[in-house]
C-alpha cells in the first residue's frame, strides 16, 4: 500500500510505501536489530504503543488486508501444519479475525477445496499445495476455486 495524503506529516509531504509479512508466532520472539533497532520489540495489535502521524491508519489498514486475505486468498493454510482439523481452523481464524466462523460454513469451504484433502475423518485435512505455493496463487486460479466452492 501507498500513503500519501498530505498534511500526513507535519514536517512536509512524506509517501510511504508499506509492504506487511506474517512470521509464525513460535519464532516471534528472535530479533536481531543492529545498533538502530537494538531496543525494537513487538507488539500485539491490540497493545501498541503511541504511534507517530497516521502510523495507526497504516496499520489498521494493512491489518483489514490481512484478515481479508486469510480467508479470501487460503492464507489460513500457511499457519497450520500439513494435517489439520477443522477445530484448528475456527481456532486460528477466531484468534486472528474479527468474524466467527460457523463450522459448517468451513467444512463447506474445506469440502470443495482442491488444496487440501480429506483424511481419517470428517473433520481432518491434508494440504496438498506447499505454502510458498499458496502465497503464489494469481487472483484468476483465486476466484475459480471461491467459484466452485459457492457453487456446490
Amino acid at each position: 500500500d501507498v500513503f500519501g495524503d498530505p498534511g500526513r506529516d507535519p514536517r512536509g509531504r512524506t509517501i510511504t510505501i508499506v509492504y506487511f509479512g506474517v512470521i509464525p508466532f513460535e519464532v516471534s520472539d528472535v530479533q536481531k536489530a543492529g545498533d538502530d533497532a537494538a531496543e525494537s520489540q513487538w507488539f500485539h495489535l491490540n497493545n501498541l504503543p503511541e504511534l507517530a502521524f497516521d502510523h495507526d491508519h497504516i496499520v489498521e489498514v494493512c491489518h483489514k488486508r490481512f484478515q481479508s486475505n486469510l480467508l479470501h486468498k487460503f492464507w489460513f493454510l500457511l499457519f497450520l501444519k500439513n494435517e489439520f482439523t477443522t477445530k484448528q481452523i475456527l481456532e486460528l481464524l477466531n484468534n486472528i479475525s474479527e468474524l466467527k466462523f460457523p463450522v459448517d460454513k468451513i467444512d463447506n469451504i474445506l469440502f470443495n477445496l482442491p488444496l487440501v484433502s480429506q483424511t481419517k475423518g470428517k473433520h481432518t485435512f491434508l494440504k496438498k499445495i506447499p505454502n510458498n505455493d499458496i502465497l503464489k496463487l494469481n487472483d484468476e486460479v483465486i476466484t475459480n476455486i471461491w467459484q466452485n466452492i459457492l457453487t456446490n
